[in-house]
């Protein structure tokens, strides 16, 4: 996952100093792409985490492209109502951690938290008005989509869309346009409410052109 490890150990001192760096905290933010995120339904969560993990490891095992006993896992309860239980769950190969905490643990750092981006970005997309809000962030090749509930994610995918320089318009319009007005269709199917707000990050100069389509097209 990591093809150029000594890249970035080369460039922790530049952003953080030469100062001794022992057993200080960090929390890293990974591309959404390094993990597979799930909004699974329960009629009945158990109590005890080990077993909410087992459950949640059998209810993602044919979902995940890794050996989920293997995969290091975190949970959010979103939604506890009688006979009803909403998780947003997040699945990593133990190994693709690895080769992000090694980054920093070899420098000297005590990795705590360890995020997708998506998730860190939630605080800066929810909005407290009521309605959908869409969430469209790209990075790279690599187009996140979130549909958010104020706080509540109500769907997340992670799309490779990998194209060349040349064709980044081509995809933004012919990629992009469709997965969106799918994620709208799917918010007015599924859960029964118009989306509201449409929210673009990591498009460059072409977000107000995007935008502007978006805004005419839906």
């Amino acid at each position: 996952n990591v093809l150029k490890p000594h890249l970035f150990r080369e460039a922790l001192p530049r952003v953080f100093g030469t100062a001794a760096v022992k057993r200080t905290a960090a929390a890293i933010v990974i591309p959404d792409y390094a993990v597979r995120m799930a909004i699974l339904d329960f009629e009945d969560f158990p109590s005890g985490d080990d077993e909410r993990t087992a459950l949640l490891r059998f209810r993602l095992r044919k979902s995940v492209p890794f050996r989920i006993e293997e995969a290091q896992l975190a949970y959010s309860v979103q939604v506890e109502e009688p006979k009803r239980i909403e998780v947003l769950a997040v699945a990593i190969a133990r190994p693709i951690l690895d080769e992000y905490e090694a980054i920093f643990s070899g420098a000297g750092y005590r990795v705590g938290l360890v995020t997708p981006s998506a998730i860190a970005a939630l605080r800066l997309c929810a909005k407290s008005d009521p309605g959908l809000t869409l969430v469209a962030k790209a990075a790279g090749s690599t187009l996140s989509v979130l549909l958010l509930d104020q706080a509540r994610v109500r769907l997340v995918r992670c799309l490779d869309l990998t194209a060349g320089e040349e064709e980044e318009r081509r995809r933004e319009d012919q990629m992009v346009l469709p997965l969106l007005q799918q994620t709208l269709a799917y918010a007015e199917d599924q859960l029964g409410q118009p989306v509201r707000r449409l929210m673009l990050c990591g498009f460059g100069p072409e977000t107000e052109r995007l935008g502007n389509r978006a805004q005419k097209e839906f």
